[in-house]
């Protein structure tokens, strides 16, 4: 089975991230998680080093078109590979 890094667009919200850490907690549930993991978006206080964060300010306009930008910016870094699991804050 091959290994994947999770990507996480992220939006921050009044909780603190609290949705985006049990996300970051149910990742270990994946069995082809490769244990990298990579948040595009807005930074909570408590990131690791273990998070690789990609900033990336929030697009004017409405929410899909936010996401849509994105995931143009995720496929243009050469650090995230080709194939990736992909996640919003709010999956678990």
């Amino acid at each position: 089975m091959k290994k994947l890094p999770a990507v996480i667009i992220y939006q921050q919200t009044q909780d603190g991230g609290q949705e985006l850490r049990y996300t970051l907690r149910g990742l270990k549930n994946i069995s082809n998680w490769n244990g990298t993991v990579f948040i595009v978006g807005d930074r909570e206080s408590w990131f690791s080093d273990k998070v690789n964060h990609i900033e990336m300010k929030r697009c004017a306009g409405r929410k899909h078109r936010d996401v849509y930008a994105k995931i143009r910016k995720i496929i243009e870094i050469p650090e995230i590979a080709e194939d990736f699991i992909f996640l919003n804050d709010d999956f678990f």
